[in-house]
């Protein structure tokens, strides 16, 4: 039987992979699944920080422009620890 932490970690992952679907089939419904409305995350470029849903998703579109421009680059989560 899998520990809380196991069970826990595996749903946070499934939120990820949800992200990701979501970038590279450029789906915003998809990517608006795994935030709460009012998120705050912060980002390597200004501004750093970017408060609630709309504007999460206006950073996810501004970031996916160059990226559309190089012609695509597939997206993945490599190295990711879940920390309590």
């Amino acid at each position: 039987m899998p520990t809380r932490r196991e069970v826990d970690e595996a749903k946070i992952r499934r939120q990820v992979d949800k992200i990701v679907e979501g970038l590279e089939v450029k789906d915003v419904e998809c990517l608006k699944q795994p935030y709460a409305k009012d998120v705050v995350s912060f980002d390597v470029e200004p501004p750093l920080q970017h408060v609630g849903l709309e504007a999460k998703l206006k950073n996810w579109e501004q970031c996916s422009e160059p990226v559309d421009r190089l012609g695509g680059v597939p997206s993945r989560v490599i190295d990711s620890k879940v920390t309590e």
